[in-house]
């Protein structure tokens, strides 16, 4: 298998996937109002499964 020299170089530069925190607003909005599920702060609500 070859290197990606691209790759190596793209990692050099700090390319989004590879650097930063990662924290949403979802996850952010879930600390704040101290859910214990993150489909309890989806913002989106038609995104949701039905409930049974």
């Amino acid at each position: 298998m070859e290197a990606d020299y691209d790759y190596v170089l793209a990692m050099e530069h700090g390319m989004p996937p590879m650097s930063g925190w990662g924290m949403g607003v979802d996850r952010i909005l879930a600390l704040l109002t101290n859910q214990e599920n993150l489909k309890d702060v989806i913002l989106f609500p038609l995104m949701k499964p039905l409930e049974e």
